[in-house]
């Protein structure tokens, strides 16, 4: 049963007017600056970054002691003071994590731990600390601190204001108006074309137009908005509604409008699902459905893990909406890589919130990628906490919200109780409870959930409620003291360190002065690997020290690190070629992305077939890098592309590639066959007959594309059977997509075998076959005007001259063109109009004025020679 606060406090008739005054302007105060707190945060880029979770510490700190300053003495529901034990709890642990201890200590505690600090400053040539802490990067540990308290306070706040039935539903309100601001945010900036949020703030990562808003990220965006969602579609389905139920379903219609918009698929999914739990979970809490609590509790708990699972599988997949069977495993392999960081760190943690730094000790994969955090809140809280306190929490915080506490109260905040669990399973497979925004708003659900008085006296657990102002004094303190480490390195987080230790390696600075900026980073994230790769990178920039201590450490660190390997290859490349074509090939592994880049810069190294294949990985991998070796070294080495393809084709026996240049090969074998004498006479038929045969398999793999047709037809004319060779490749023309380049191919071939005079049909098919766009079509009208040119047909040259002039006559090339073959034609008036064109374009250029001279001076000839 659910009490006032004002129950246990003294009479109202025996306290003064200007306390109560007092006591009403001071929670007034508390609770507007507790809803710009709430607000702050989800406008300011999910107060992801630490000078603006600074700036919500303060406020939601301020809030906390105007809210307590005057409360009166009350006991607080058990559920509550539950999760405020949960919250103090993990939040000591996490400073526990902080705490530096001895190195032996460190050691028997948590050897894995230890063994990263105690290695962390080889590079330097510096022995381990003697005093290291758990967490293994102690200034994200340190804004954890500060978040947990940030939490823990607003929950407080609100636990206070929502004891009565105004406050409550202020404090939904709060969630409903801040979700819809901020979601007409997100549909303003891109309608807006707005590149910037706000117009002052750039991301810096990459992302679509349509995604700039005040969250940056879909995926918390989207659960930000689910919140107010679920609050205001409660709050519209409640029995006893506070405020119009139109009006929260207008809200609640407008805000699943920004979630669709969105697209987030687990948002989206999130939404769909909470909904339906919404609309059973109002229905069962009325009256009549009272007795039925606990068959409630255990259909809720089934009903958790089904959609768990179902969660779980359709946002691993890129595609999940069109189709269930074609899955994404990248998030499961993340899954897997983050189980193994969990084992490894089973009883302490890594410390929270360095996920991050740590995290490529154990990941596997052929991709340069970070990963900020698994994007699965169970692995993201046991891996930086442990198994041990996860579980608590996660046990704790079960037992206090469960449905009998939510029934409990006479007006039970379903909506909050549902955005709290649909959140839960959104952080299962998407990543936002990171975001202080995010969890700032979870925090006020919870504590609508379990405000409001207990009844009896005052339990063990319930002693932070004892002594209100000291409490409201007690919770801003804290903040202000975890605070003060946060402000003093907030320019010391790992984006941060990386920025500045990247700058010094390309620089590059000099060493005492880099050594320092290292020593300092390192210090506080001792297990990132791109930390001591700069030392790398910086060493081989300027070549004044060994690169191998770092690059060293890195690939200690992070075994996949594709980077360290290619400084490892350029550092070996002169001195050790086989060193150094090791090293590109793991580079290649490694940093599957780069592998063109990659195999190009290796192949520098190859002289021979046998040196070709030591870059090549196995697998898929290993087929893309031999395809780009061989086109790569085809004209430097010519037997090893030949083996290069062969390989290729045993492992792909389609690959079209390796066919073609294997067909081309043998036609210039042909071609050239004293210098190919493996062609010669006597081989010549079964060169003709393997080449055939690859031009047959190019057109069954590239039906709709010239170069089969051309191959065979260039085969066919080796044979001597030029005329039908000639005529099929003309008549493929029509069918293929490519139709300009076959009938260029035809002509060459045309060319090559003096068969020119025939192929007038084919120049006109060619000028007529089409074109991209106007350069294109230029360019077209210019080549075959050329070739008539060439036939020494001038007067057909001239007309397609001139059509590209009348079409394309801002190119120089087009008017020059015309001009000489119209001079050469005798035509000294047209010459004359062109080359005075380009004259004007180009007064600078002495050679148009000399052809202009030279056109008047032709036109005048023949008046002159009629005069004795």
């Amino acid at each position: 049963m659910e009490h006032a606060w004002q129950e246990h406090a003294p009479s109202s008739g025996s306290r003064s007017h200007r306390v109560k005054k007092r006591e009403e302007w001071t929670l007034r105060v508390g609770r507007w600056l507790l809803a710009g707190a709430v607000l702050f945060p989800a406008l300011a880029l999910g107060a992801i970054h630490t000078s603006m979770l600074l700036i919500t510490s303060a406020m939601v700190g301020l809030a906390g002691v105007l809210v307590w300053m005057h409360a009166p003495v009350a006991r607080p529901r058990l559920a509550a003071s539950v999760l405020v034990a949960t919250c103090v709890g993990l939040t000591l642990f996490t400073a526990f994590q902080l705490l530096p201890l001895p190195a032996g200590l460190l050691h028997l505690v948590a050897p894995r731990n230890a063994d990263v600090w105690s290695r962390a400053f080889w590079p330097l040539h510096l022995p381990g600390p003697r005093f290291a802490s758990i967490t293994l990067d102690p200034v994200a540990s340190g804004v954890e601190v500060l978040r947990g308290l940030t939490y823990l306070v607003a929950f407080l706040s609100v636990v206070r204001i929502s004891a009565s039935r105004h406050g409550a539903l202020f404090c939904s309100a709060i969630l409903v108006l801040s979700a819809t601001v901020v979601g007409a945010a997100a549909l303003a900036h891109p309608a807006l074309g707005a590149e910037r949020v706000f117009g002052i703030y750039r991301p810096t990562t990459l992302i679509g137009a349509r995604h700039v808003a005040t969250i940056l990220n879909a995926n918390a965006l989207a659960a930000y908005i689910n919140i107010g969602f679920f609050v205001a579609l409660g709050e519209g389905l409640s029995s006893r509604p506070a405020v119009p139920r139109p009006v929260s379903l207008a809200f609640a219609a407008v805000l699943m409008a920004f979630e669709f918009w969105l697209a987030s698929r687990g948002g989206v999914l999130a939404c769909v699902a909470g909904a339906a739990l919404l609309v059973w979970m109002t229905r069962v809490s009325s009256r009549s459905h009272r007795h039925s609590v606990k068959r409630v509790t255990y259909a809720v708990l089934v009903a958790v893990i089904v959609a768990c699972v179902g969660m779980w599988v359709f946002a691993s997949s890129d595609d999940a909406w069109n189709e269930v069977s074609d899955r994404d495993l990248s998030k499961l392999r993340v899954f897997e890589y983050a189980a193994r960081m969990v084992w490894h760190h089973f009883f302490w943690g890594a410390g929270r919130g360095s996920f991050e730094s740590t995290f490529p000790a154990f990941r596997d994969g052929t991709n340069y990628v970070t990963y900020t955090h698994p994007e699965n809140v169970l692995l993201q809280w046991a891996s930086e906490w442990g198994v041990p306190v996860t579980l608590a929490a996660l046990g704790a915080i079960a037992w206090a919200l469960r449905p009998s506490v939510l029934f409990s109260r006479s007006r039970p905040a379903v909506g909050a109780w549902v955005a709290i669990v649909t959140s839960f399973l959104h952080n299962l497979v998407d990543f936002n409870s990171e975001f202080p925004a995010v969890v700032l708003a979870l925090s006020v659900c919870a504590g609508l959930i379990v405000g409001g008085t207990g009844v009896g006296t005052f339990r063990r657990v319930d002693i932070w409620a004892k002594r209100p102002r000291l409490l409201g004094y007690a919770v801003a303190g804290a903040i202000v003291v975890a605070g003060i480490p946060v402000l003093v390195h907030v320019n010391d987080d790992l984006y941060s360190d990386r920025t500045k230790l990247h700058d010094a390696s390309l620089k590059p600075a000099p060493p005492d002065e880099f050594r320092v900026l290292a020593e300092g980073a390192i210090s506080r994230h001792p297990s990132e690997p791109y930390l001591p790769f700069s030392g790398g990178m910086r060493a081989w920039v300027a070549g004044d020290e060994s690169v191998l201590p770092w690059v060293s450490r890195a690939l200690e660190v992070s075994p996949v690190y594709g980077p360290a390997h290619l400084i490892l290859a350029r550092t070996f490349f002169r001195a050790y070629p086989s060193q150094a074509r090791l090293e590109y090939r793991y580079a290649i592994q490694q940093a599957a992305e780069w592998q063109r880049e990659l195999a190009t810069e290796a192949g520098h190294l190859v002289t021979g077939p046998e040196e070709a294949l030591e870059l090549v990985p196995d697998g898929a991998l290993g087929l893309s890098v031999l395809q780009t070796l061989a086109s790569r070294l085809g004209d430097r080495l010519p037997a090893t592309q030949a083996v290069l393809d062969e390989e290729i084709l045993r492992r792909k026996s389609d690959a079209a590639d390796a066919i073609g240049r294997r067909a081309h090969a043998l036609l210039a074998d042909l071609a050239n066959a004293d210098v190919s004498p493996w062609c010669a006479e006597s081989n010549r038929t079964d060169c003709i007959e393997r080449a055939i045969e690859g031009a047959r398999r190019l057109q069954q793999l590239k039906p709709t594309l010239c170069e089969g047709y051309e191959v065979e037809a260039r085969a066919r004319a080796e044979s001597g059977d030029v005329d039908n060779a000639l005529r099929q490749l003309e008549a493929r023309s029509e069918l293929v997509d490519n139709k300009s380049q076959c009938l260029d191919a035809t002509l060459r071939l045309a060319k090559q075998f003096d068969r020119s005079a025939d192929m007038t049909g084919v120049i006109d098919k060619l000028a007529k076959s089409g074109c991209a766009n106007d350069d294109r079509c230029a360019d077209l009208l210019l080549y075959v005007g050329r070739i008539e040119e060439g036939r020494g047909n001038l007067r057909r040259a001239l007309m397609f001259f001139r059509r590209a002039r009348e079409r394309y006559s801002s190119r120089d090339d087009v008017v020059s063109a015309r001009a000489h073959v119209a001079a050469r034609l005798g035509l000294h008036a047209e010459a004359l109009d062109e080359f005075n064109e380009l004259a004007k374009r180009h007064p600078d250029n002495p050679d148009w004025a000399q052809k202009v001279t030279h056109e008047r001076q032709a036109m005048l000839e023949p008046a002159r020679g009629s005069h004795p």
